[in-house]
């Protein structure tokens, strides 16, 4: 583990990304020794500090992540970089120019069972994510609402939750971003006012023809295809989203799920 550039196992009790959550991370797939949308990782980490006051420079942080890398004996791995405001006394007010703590760790990477032509089950979950639109799109260190969320989710029955908003509206899985297929088009949830703005999901909007738009149940039911997607398992089909008192809804995995997919493993190695 590299903290500031240093090879270390701690940090100090008084980092504020322990107290308040105050930083943002990225988590990066290696796939066959290569990085997997770095430039897209390092777009958002500048934007998150942008948008926390964070001063950092992104090369030091560059330069942890490829130091990292070149001493890895895994070819196949996932390297977590986590920013933080850095230490400082009590309370929530920051001075600005502060020393950032950076944290930099690879292992290897431990695939999940490949969904295969069937696709994965989800399940709706009740925990709902908060609006603030100051906070979206980033990835901040905040994660409680996912951590809540994902104690939902039957481990043997589910591979992935879906999350609402508080006004009814579908933003993304616990983990990945989501994706409906309408008459052959790409549609996603915006996230303006909540969510995560996933690497994998710039990477699809960039490449295949899409949109972003409100998605309700409703609209969701409609869908001719459903998948889900982060830049670490690429991407997975689902077949099926159970609720708590209602019938579950079904889809096929079909071609342009299948044609997505071929597209993340042509040009990022990921199978998916």
């Amino acid at each position: 583990m590299l903290i500031n550039g240093t090879f270390a196992e701690s940090i100090h009790a008084g980092d504020r990304g322990l107290a308040y959550g105050d930083g943002l991370f990225e988590t990066i797939r290696i796939a066959a020794g290569e990085p997997v949308l770095l430039g897209e990782h390092l777009e958002r980490l500048r934007e998150g500090c942008q948008r926390l006051e964070i001063e950092v420079s992104i090369a030091d942080v560059e330069a942890d992540f490829q130091r990292l890398l070149a001493g890895s004996e895994f070819s196949d791995a996932v390297i977590k970089l986590i920013l933080t405001r850095g230490v400082s006394g009590r309370g929530y007010r920051f001075e600005p120019g502060g020393q950032p703590t950076r944290i930099a760790e690879i292992s290897a990477y431990l695939p999940e069972l490949e969904p295969g032509e069937q696709g994965v089950a989800t399940v709706l979950c009740e925990t709902r994510l908060g609006i603030n639109p100051d906070l979206a799109g980033i990835k901040h260190l905040n994660r409680l609402e996912q951590v809540m969320a994902a104690r939902e989710i039957p481990v043997h029955d589910y591979r992935e939750g879906l999350m609402m908003s508080q006004t009814d509206e579908l933003i993304e899985g616990t983990k990945t971003n989501l994706f409906l297929v309408e008459n052959g088009q790409l549609v996603t949830p915006s996230l303006q006012h909540c969510g995560v703005k996933g690497t994998m999901r710039k990477f699809l909007l960039e490449r295949i023809s899409g949109s972003t738009s409100p998605v309700s149940l409703a609209r969701l039911e409609r869908a001719d295809e459903v998948f889900v997607c982060n830049s670490v398992i690429g991407i997975w089909p689902v077949n099926s989203l159970a609720m708590a008192g209602r019938e579950s809804l079904t889809w096929p995995v079909g071609s342009i799920t299948q044609s997505a997919r071929q597209l993340v493993e042509k040009e990022t190695g990921i199978t998916g």
